[in-house]
Formats: C-alpha cells, structure tokens, sequence
C-alpha cells in the first residue's frame, strides 16, 4: 500500500473516530430544564453539578434535582390543636413555601439527604421536613396569648420562618402565612384536664358579655325593622280610608316597637352586669 493509500486510510479512521464521538456526545449530553440541577457522579472526587447541562460519559451516573417551590400545609385543629401562652387553644392552618436553592453545595446536600428522584415527590419531602416544622409552629403559637395569634398573624408567620432556620437539607423556607387561626371549639376540650380547664373558665367568662352584646345588637336591628314598619303603615293610614283595619296595624305595629324597647333596655342592663361583673 503507498504513501496515498496509507493516508486514505488514517482519514476514514479520523472520520469514523469524529463520527463515533459526535454521537457519543450527542446521546451523552444531558440538559435540565429551568427549575432543575444536575449532578453528575463520577466526573472526579467530588459530584459535579450544572443547572444547563453536562456531558455525562457511560462510566458515569447522573440525577437531577428538582429546583421548583412547593407548598407544604400544616394543620392543627380539634384534638391536635395548639396552646396559646393564655392556655386557650387555636385551630391553625400554616402555608409555606419550600425550595432547594440553586447553588451547588445546596443542590449537593439536597440530593445526598433526599435522593435527587425525591426531591421531585412532595410526599417525600413533607415527610422530611414536616415534623421539623410542626414543632416550630407550636413554639411560636406557644410564645403568645391568642388574642395576639388572630391579630398578628404576618409577624407570627415571620417569626415562624426565624424559628425554622435555614439548615434544611438543601431546602430553604422561601415564606409562610396563616391560612386559618380560629379557637378551637369549646366541645373538643376535655375538662378533666387541668390546662384544658382553665381554657373552658375563660372562654365561659369571655362568651358572658359577647352574648349579650350580640343580643343588643339583634334587639337594635328589629326595633328598627319595627319602627319602618310603623311609618309605613303610619303613611298607608295617612293616604286611605282610617276604617279599624288601619287602625289596627298601626296599633300592632307601636305594640311591637314598645316591646322591643322594652327588651333592648333588658338586654342593656344584662351587659352592664356581666361587664361589673367581671373588673
């Protein structure tokens, strides 16, 4: 073979070799999408990570990572309710919002401690991360009276993420808020316990003076609703023929306001003591 053929030959070599590693290269490229990382094992002693692509060898292995954020809710109503500083007892609904954050230590750390597969399962990462939560939520519920709980509830979810802290696989808290802070129901507490106890005490004490107020407020409404009733009918009689059936519903009319009076006044006395009562 000459010197011609010899050099034929290395240069269907050097294409077979450029073709083998062209498509070696484009099925080994992995790409990731927006919201995801890739970590690729066996590219040295470390796993290397890319949040665009990485060529990824046969002798290697990869995994990618789920970057997006996922919202985890946490519920404590009923029986599992929490306890306020005050001992009374609050029905919660805390949302947040977590994601692992795109840097490479944290993708690392989110893919050791969860598997990169798991990171993509919101079952997973509840499990994970929920007991963690649930246990700060009761501190911050802990650390305030519950009338404090339903009025600041924004500085509350704040202090809730400060509590929770920022060490969490790989994940960080991105917000929280309450969806929901109401008292738990009276029937759900047991008064043979002694926290539980005095709770019902201030709620009985508390409800006194509500009821009544709510009472005066109803009376005020149909004395009202009472006297439009009378001026119409005030008006009608005006306007037609004053036989005894005008007469008549006039007379019902000034009755039924006279009576509401009389119960407004009732219910007003009613207030008062309940609110001596209790100073």
């Amino acid at each position: 073979m000459g010197e011609v053929g010899i050099a034929v030959v290395l240069v269907g070599v050097m294409l077979v070799a450029m073709g083998v590693g062209a498509l070696v290269v484009g099925r080994g490229f992995v790409r990731v999408g927006a919201s995801e990382a890739l970590v690729v094992h066996g590219a040295g002693p470390e796993p290397k990570v890319s949040f665009t692509g990485m060529l990824v060898f046969p002798f290697q292995s990869h995994e990618r990572v789920d970057l997006s954020a996922k919202e985890l809710v946490l519920e404590r109503r009923g029986r599992d309710s929490l306890r306020c500083r005050d001992q009374l007892r609050a029905d919660v609904i805390l949302a947040v919002s977590v994601a692992v954050n795109a840097t490479t230590d944290d993708v690392l750390r989110a893919a050791r401690s969860f598997g990169g597969a798991r990171t993509f399962d919101l079952g997973a990462v509840r499990e994970r991360l929920e007991s963690r939560f649930l246990a700060a939520l009761a501190e911050v519920v802990r650390a305030v009276d519950y009338d404090a709980l339903v009025d600041r509830r924004g500085e509350l979810a704040d202090r809730f993420v400060e509590v929770v802290g920022k060490e969490l696989d790989g994940y960080t808290l991105r917000e929280a808020h309450f969806r929901l802070v109401e008292q738990t129901p009276l029937e759900v507490l047991d008064p043979d316990d002694i926290l539980d106890a005095v709770a019902i005490r201030k709620i009985t004490e508390r409800a006194g003076p509500e009821k009544a107020r709510t009472r005066e407020i109803l009376v005020e409404r149909r004395r009202a609703d009472a006297a439009v009733d009378l001026a119409r009918s005030t008006a009608s009689l005006a306007g037609a023929r004053a036989d005894s059936g005008y007469r008549s519903d006039v007379a019902a009319a000034e009755a039924r306001v006279v009576a509401l009076e009389e119960e407004l006044d009732e219910a007003r006395s009613t207030l008062e003591a309940l609110r001596g009562g209790g100073q």
